[in-house]
């Protein structure tokens, strides 16, 4: 949709999880508008997206402008042991 020429994809991990970064050099937006916008029409992607991090216990960021760039990040925290079968 960006109609980006160029993206960034950095995906690390940390001691205290995991944080994955995207950015891109296409036309931007209002994050704002374009999600409520999105959610309101059943396009649930970014809105899909915030969720599900959420869920996990983590955090979403966007940051764009129209004109661009566009960055998309996300952390997740270290998921504690399962308690489940031992090794």
């Amino acid at each position: 949709h960006s109609q980006a020429r160029h993206v960034q994809i950095t995906v690390s991990s940390t001691p205290a999880g995991l944080e994955a970064r995207v950015v891109d050099d296409g036309g931007g937006f209002d994050p704002a508008s374009t999600l409520a916008e999105a959610a309101r029409g059943g396009h649930l992607g970014l809105v899909g997206m915030y969720e599900r991090v959420s869920l996990l216990g983590g955090q979403t960021t966007i940051e764009s402008r129209p004109g661009g760039p566009t960055v998309v990040a996300l952390s997740l925290p270290v998921w504690p042991p399962s308690g489940g079968a031992t090794g």
